[in-house]
């Protein structure tokens, strides 16, 4: 019954919204040529019967008020000229809630209640509206598997394939209204307001340099290098703590891991064998990248699986790798610890003492030596 009722609900409101939409697209249409003719913007709005508050305003990204008006009868009407369109908001004057649209010097009709604003008018907020209507259309769909989910009408991983469906397929609508809208500020409002990874938003990028547009280029430069600080933040929280550990130096003495790390920017610690080819492999790239950063805050402790400390000590002669630290592992202590299964075996530390990866491989490990010290 419950679903009957929600279903019932969502066609009565999507009919009353139509309606709605039709007269105000008409009333719109007639009043624009006038309002372009003195290049000025007219807002005129109906409140619902559940609203008390006596004023409304038309405010800018920046809380700066352009316009308010008492609000009598349920009825308002916000008037003034701006130089360039731009995102704007209204907002009554005993609720927090802001309803964005674009502003133009046009006529506007508004529908606002406690939770919602329906603004039409102005070309650009026309086409901004049809966005969020797309955008709404797909949160109906998410909300409706979401109910099915919770009856058990699917089941959990159908639910999360229906979900991940909708989400690429919003994506991909949005990646083409911006392409679509590269004459305008629409691109630029939602680089602003939409959520994108790095990934996507290098791909946009690409896609309008393909297409020869380049006006939000720079914007999105900007954008990419944030969302890049963003995700490299939240990938640091997630980073777990380096389990401490000691061992022999070639010196004979102990070496203390939490000794040798303080000061440094980036600490790789490698596990590695003088019988094991890929290992040996490795060494002068390691001892490259050893030389090019260690005195910029990089440095090394190199953890041997030798079978007996002759052969560990003759493989760093050999190779000549007595630059950093050295320890031998005895009975695989070290290695159970970091749950090494094979080698080489590289560990990459940041300036806490933290795991950014474990078993990065020499190119991860020249690029993030690259990003730390560039």
């Amino acid at each position: 019954m419950d679903k009957k009722n929600t279903y019932l609900k969502t066609i009565i409101y999507s009919i009353l919204i139509s309606l709605f939409l039709f007269s105000c697209i008409n009333k719109v249409k007639k009043e624009t040529i006038a309002s372009n003719e003195k290049n000025t913007f007219t807002i005129k709005g109906t409140t619902s019967k559940k609203i008390d508050s006596e004023y409304i305003f038309l405010i800018d990204k920046n809380e700066t008020k352009l316009d308010s008006s008492k609000i009598e009868q349920h009825s308002f009407v916000l008037k003034g000229k701006i130089t360039s369109a731009d995102l704007y908001y209204i907002r009554l004057s005993d609720n927090s809630k802001k309803h964005p649209f674009i502003l133009e010097n046009s006529n506007y009709s508004v529908l606002i209640n406690l939770k919602e604003a329906m603004i039409i008018g102005g070309d650009l907020n026309n086409a901004f509206f049809s966005y969020k209507n797309m955008v709404k259309t797909k949160q109906e769909q998410q909300a409706k598997f979401y109910q099915m989910f919770s009856y058990k009408d699917i089941s959990l991983k159908n639910y999360l394939r229906k979900i991940d469906s909708i989400s690429k397929k919003e994506k991909k609508e949005l990646h083409e209204f911006i392409l679509h809208n590269t004459n305008n500020i629409l691109p630029s409002i939602l680089l602003d307001h939409e959520n994108f990874s790095s990934k996507e938003l290098i791909q946009l990028k690409k896609d309008l340099i393909a297409s020869n547009h380049i006006r939000n280029i720079n914007k999105l430069d900007l954008r990419i290098e944030k969302q890049k600080n963003i995700e490299l933040s939240k990938k640091i929280a997630r980073r777990k703590t380096a389990p401490l550990f000691s061992g022999t130096n070639l010196l004979g003495s102990r070496t203390y891991l939490e000794n040798i790390t303080k000061g440094k920017k980036l600490f790789l610690i490698d596990f590695w064998a003088s019988w094991c080819p890929p290992c040996r492999d490795a060494s002068p790239k390691i001892k490259k990248l050893y030389e090019k950063y260690y005195l910029k805050g990089f440095d090394i402790l190199s953890v041997s699986e030798d079978r007996s400390v002759t052969e560990w000590k003759d493989g760093i002669a050999t190779d000549g790798l007595e630059s950093w630290y050295h320890i031998y592992d005895d009975y695989n202590r070290i290695s159970s610890l970091y749950n090494v299964t094979g080698l080489p075996h590289m560990v990459l530390l940041d300036e806490k003492g933290k795991i950014i990866k474990s078993k990065i491989s020499i190119s991860e490990l020249q690029n993030e030596l690259e990003r730390v010290f560039k």
